[in-house]
């Protein structure tokens, strides 16, 4: 059975290269270019960072998060890249070779965005067409930008009530991007007072007076999921960068922490040791306890009394499931808290 389904098509164009960011593929002239993860991981950051230095650190932090390997790997993979690429060492069209600090991608680089449609099919894979595609300059990330706003990511599971998941994935990006002192990150609360179902993503941006916007869209299918981000740049529109994260529902605090580990790295912000450990801070490792408090907070977001006690319900089951889980003793405090003031209101 197909079930279809809208996507954001998202390409880095440059020379006679096409890559697709969403579905991780490098085509030259219509004809597909294979690669490595690593290898297509590294190519990705470049384009996307543009005229730009990567440090050789940065790097290997992407590539081997907390893991320690030798710099001669990254060596391997950049020469594959080149030798992908047709370029040798002594060319400097693509990749260029900064001393003693790292890489830089110097080609012209042209973004597209489109949308894409297709259909989901029975056994959980894809079939897709790209549509209504826009080119654009590549844009650098704004080192400048102040302040940004995370907004509810978009629920496409054809046929279930799951907007507590993807409110729940920019509650979690906030609490981990508020912990850095160098951004603004606007609160769930005022985020939630000025969103709706048909307002323009931009237009909350600048009601919400910020730099940047983060957007997103999930899809639980099973015990997968998957999500794809972009940040955008609310002066006009433009798209900075691109994600897209498939995997075990399981893993889902994987994915949290590499999304905004990304969206620092994006936006080139220095962290503090202090600052890194809070961007990966878990307050649970039971997926489905964490899964149940993201149902309550969603229901506790409504403000109203039978959706405060449906709310503290679910608080309750995940305290079941982790007796140790602190933010479910939050949610239960918050419930309890609203629910007096309700009885207060509502007596007097």
């Amino acid at each position: 059975m197909l079930e279809k389904v809208e996507q954001v098509g998202h390409f880095y164009e440059f020379d006679a290269f096409r890559l697709d960011a969403i579905k991780r593929l490098l085509w030259r002239d219509g004809v597909s270019v294979p690669l490595t993860p690593k290898a297509f991981d590294l190519i990705l950051a470049l384009v996307q960072h543009h005229g730009a230095v990567l440090e050789k650190d940065e790097i290997m932090r992407l590539l081997w998060p907390n893991l320690a390997v030798e710099e001669n790997n990254l060596t391997v993979i950049i020469s594959s890249l080149r030798k992908a690429l047709g370029e040798s060492t002594e060319e400097h069209k693509f990749i260029v070779t900064i001393p003693k600090s790292g890489y830089c991608f110097v080609a012209q680089v042209n973004e597209v965005w489109g949308t894409r449609a297709g259909f989901n099919l029975a056994n959980g894979e894809s079939e897709n067409r790209v549509t209504g595609e826009v080119k654009k300059g590549h844009k650098q990330p704004i080192a400048q930008a102040k302040s940004i706003a995370v907004l509810p990511f978009r629920t496409m599971s054809a046929g279930q009530n799951e907007d507590y998941l993807g409110l729940g994935m920019s509650d979690a990006l906030i609490t981990k991007l508020g912990s850095i002192r160098q951004i603004i990150v606007r609160s769930t609360s005022t985020v939630l007072s000025q969103t709706g179902a048909r307002q323009d993503p931009l237009a909350v941006g600048r009601k919400l007076g910020v730099d940047l916007l983060l957007e997103g869209w999930v899809q639980r299918a099973d015990h997968r999921i998957r999500v794809t981000i972009q940040l955008v740049d609310v002066r006009d529109g433009s798209s900075l960068w691109s994600e897209k994260f498939d995997a075990l529902f399981t893993d889902i605090f994987e994915v949290q922490d590499t999304i905004s580990e990304q969206v620092t790295r994006a936006l080139m912000l220095k962290l503090s040791g202090e600052e890194r450990k809070q961007l990966t801070k878990r307050h649970t490792e039971s997926s489905e306890a964490y899964r149940l408090y993201l149902k309550g907070r969603y229901f506790w977001n409504k403000r109203l009394v039978e959706d405060l006690k449906r709310a503290s319900e679910h608080f309750h089951l995940a305290l079941e499931l982790d007796p140790d889980y602190a933010l479910a003793y939050c949610g239960l405090a918050d419930c309890y808290n609203m629910l007096s003031f309700f009885s207060v209101f509502l007596t007097t």
